[in-house]
């Protein structure tokens, strides 16, 4: 809610040092509602921006959903991470969790991977991975996308013998509040048991 305070002086200074950009609110996420405020999405000045926004990120041109996408359309949190990402995957077997619109994908391309897997549960999302990789004129034989469900995936590549050099793993939140923690612990631990059962000695 303290942000909510300060919405007008951020959109003052926001014109003031962008003049020419627009902005587009993504105000719409639930908590919001628990500290009884309004979901506000939608320009607040400017055009409305293309379904797919381009953006670049670290030498990677990419396609982001700004009025659809999860939260603001892309995790700009771990863009350091995706560019971390490149000096470990060298003809490397990759596999992506929770893939969303693929940057680590298209990051691990472009370090040179042997072949990279992502995986989400949103063939939409997927759809833009694909797009992505194929924007930054990567070699799309080496991509492989898969919707399913992560947890139900790992147990069955463990089964079949499956291994990676390398498993990135961002998982969205286990747990809404308090008395869901222990569950989304064992969720986290779960997960994490499962992914280094399928990397290699040394991945």
């Amino acid at each position: 809610a303290g942000a909510e305070y300060q919405r007008a002086a951020l959109i003052s200074a926001l014109q003031t040092l962008f003049p020419e950009c627009a902005i587009y609110d993504r105000s719409d996420v639930a908590v919001r509602k628990k500290e009884g405020m309004e979901l506000t999405h939608g320009p607040v000045t400017g055009e409305l921006p293309p379904a797919l926004l381009p953006i670049e990120e670290h030498g990677m041109k990419l396609l982001v959903d700004i009025q659809g996408g999860h939260k603001t359309g892309y995790y700009l949190d771990q863009r350091d991470s995706r560019l971390a990402t490149r000096q470990y995957v060298a003809d490397k077997r990759v596999l992506n969790c929770f893939s969303y619109t693929g940057g680590f994908a298209v990051s691990a391309l472009m370090g040179g991977c042997a072949q990279v897997v992502s995986v989400d549960t949103s063939q939409e999302a997927l759809d833009v991975a694909k797009q992505n990789v194929e924007l930054n004129k990567l070699d799309l034989s080496k991509a492989e996308f898969v919707s399913d469900d992560v947890f139900k995936l790992l147990r069955k590549y463990r089964d079949q013998g499956e291994k990676f050099d390398v498993i990135v793993m961002d998982p969205p939140k286990f747990v809404e509040n308090k008395s869901q923690l222990m569950g989304a612990c064992r969720g986290y631990k779960g997960i994490n048991m499962l992914a280094l059962q399928l990397l290699y000695p040394c991945g």
